[in-house]
């Protein structure tokens, strides 16, 4: 391709100038049109070592296999052996999930409507996965909202190998990855596949927010053969998928792995998911419009690593990334290099000059810094905490410091110019939550959480907090398990309610008792149950979060 020399040298400086901040030490680029591959780019290195990364080298795809598996259902639904509008029950009859409502369909479990809750990702049998959705409730009917879920798409496998008699990985194997030559893709993560795969990369601290100051260790590689996101790919493999989709359902040289009309009806946009309104959901996949133009796509993340697919459908390009890291600024950098390789791709077919690459975005931008400044007292004594705005930068004063506040998850700020969700003070002490923010009817920022703590601004009163039961300060503390996806969580009691504070859930949600003595964590339709037991020495010592257990740490 004339001009992919420099689109290379580009992606090369945008990796070198992000990698101070990322948690990942290498990754792969690779650009196509609906003919073939036009660049394939290594950036960085395998491992913290300095081990050489090739495009050979395989990465950890997750949820952009999702793809994969809705064009498996849609080639069963066009071969009369899988209904879409039939109950999952017809094809699982042991699947089981306490609910109100009417029968999840097979096309819930595809466009995440399902109220199926997320799933905790530890077990490598999809079968035991979904065992423990008789401890959750359905969290609204079928087909009312999204709520991403995982244990949908173990569903969907399931499904796929009742109708066609073949295991999961088979099928995936025969159906997809061999018909588009993806000869060095992986239908599953196994033991042996680790041999030619980049080492994933996390940090060191698993029970509170990430930061750069951390410590880089090595991610666990987890052996794994369910629908919803277990396959080993390279960035030239999946843009012999994303070809696929350029053009019709199939690939050069190669019979349609579906018909037209099925893959129109996989790219369907179905549902708003509310963190990303700009991007619909279809079946397996995400549909949205940038620069006046059709895309779609999915991302993915692992343990230790993240992934974007991407193709702009009416300039007929598209573009894969993979990173050996799996945090919040490496899914940032994933979509940075994705969103410029996109434009550079499309720019080269219409016979224009690439765009220069954006310049790597500041670590401590807070849009709307202004709404947060302010002085907040804590609630029952501890203190005081000022935030002072100057620009478009928010620095916290504590105990005779000033500490500049950091975007939590700063990728869900592009695109666009959002305000933050919550914000990381790097600093011993203050690192273990993140601060988080309360707003009033008018939306005006009055209180401040942080871990237990909580603050009022001190120009607003407010109604008084409900008084706690006096039972639930035997559910406080901290709890662990041996699941690396959910290592471990919080429990704290502030403004008198209970709030679980988890870092793989990137959020804090409240607690609330049920009838039952579970409590539902999170919003009203929310699917997910959390329960306290083996109370001893006036402390629980387990909880059981959505069907997996945890344990009191110290």
């Amino acid at each position: 391709m004339a001009g992919a020399a420099p689109v290379a040298a580009a992606l090369g400086r945008m990796w070198e100038e992000r990698l101070p901040r990322l948690d990942a030490t290498g990754a792969q680029v690779a650009i196509t049109d609906r003919s073939g591959l036009l660049a394939s780019v290594v950036l960085g290195a395998a491992d913290r070592c300095g081990a050489p990364l090739s495009p050979e080298t395989r990465f950890q795809i997750g949820s952009i296999s999702k793809s994969f598996a809705a064009l498996l259902a849609l080639q069963e639904a066009e071969a009369g052996r899988l209904d879409l509008g039939a109950p999952v029950r017809r094809y699982l009859p042991w699947f089981e999930v306490p609910s109100r409502f009417a029968p999840i369909q097979v096309h819930h479990l595809l466009s995440h409507t399902s109220g199926l809750a997320q799933g905790t990702e530890f077990a490598g049998d999809a079968r035991a996965a979904l065992l423990l959705l008789r401890e959750t409730d359905a969290g609204f009917a079928p087909g009312e909202r999204f709520l991403y879920s995982n244990d949908g798409y173990k569903a969907v496998g399931l499904v796929l190998e009742e109708v066609a008699g073949r295991p999961y990985p088979e099928l995936l194997r025969g159906r997809v990855l061999e018909p588009l030559g993806m000869v060095r893709s992986e239908p599953a993560i196994t033991l042996e596949g680790r041999a030619g795969s980049a080492p994933g990369h996390r940090q060191l601290f698993d029970d509170r927010p990430v930061h750069p100051s951390q410590p880089l260790v090595e991610a666990p590689w987890v052996p794994s053969s369910t629908a919803d996101g277990s396959a080993l790919s390279t960035g030239e493999d999946l843009c012999a998928f994303a070809r696929a989709l350029l053009s019709g359902g199939r690939a050069p040289g190669s019979r349609p792995l579906v018909s037209e009309a099925a893959l129109t009806r996989m790219l369907e946009p179905r549902a708003v998911d509310p963190e990303e309104p700009e991007a619909p959901y279809g079946f397996g996949i995400r549909t949205w419009r940038e620069e006046g133009r059709r895309h779609a796509g999915h991302t993915g993340s692992m343990l230790g690593h993240v992934g974007r697919l991407a193709v702009d459908l009416e300039a007929g390009v598209g573009v894969a990334v993979l990173l050996n890291g799996g945090s919040d600024r490496d899914r940032l950098a994933r979509d940075e290099l994705c969103r410029f390789a996109l434009r550079a791709a499309a720019a080269l077919a219409e016979g224009a000059e690439p765009p220069p690459p954006p310049p790597p975005p500041p670590a401590d931008l807070v849009p709307g810094a202004e709404a947060f400044a302010g002085r907040y007292r804590a609630e029952g004594g501890g203190g005081e905490l000022e935030l002072v705005a100057r620009g478009e930068r928010l620095v916290l004063r504590w105990e005779g410091s000033e500490v500049p506040l950091e975007p939590l998850a700063p990728s869900r700020l592009l695109p666009g110019h959002r305000a933050p969700e919550a914000l990381l003070a790097p600093l011993a002490g203050l690192d273990r939550f993140a601060f988080r923010f309360g707003r009033d009817a008018a939306g005006r920022v009055v209180e401040v959480f942080h871990g237990p703590g909580w603050f009022r601004r001190s120009d607003h009163r407010g109604s008084p907090p409900p008084g706690p039961d006096p039972s639930w300060g035997a559910f406080v503390g901290d709890y662990r398990s041996p699941n690396p996806w959910a290592p471990a969580f919080s429990v704290v009691l502030r403004k008198g309610r209970l709030a679980m504070i988890a870092p793989w859930l990137e959020r804090d949600e409240e607690v609330v008792p049920l009838p039952d003595g579970r409590f539902r964590v999170g919003a009203s339709w929310s699917p997910d149950r959390l329960r306290f037991e083996d109370v001893v020495g006036g402390e629980a010592r387990r909880a059981v979060f959505d069907g997996a257990p945890w344990f009191r740490a110290g």
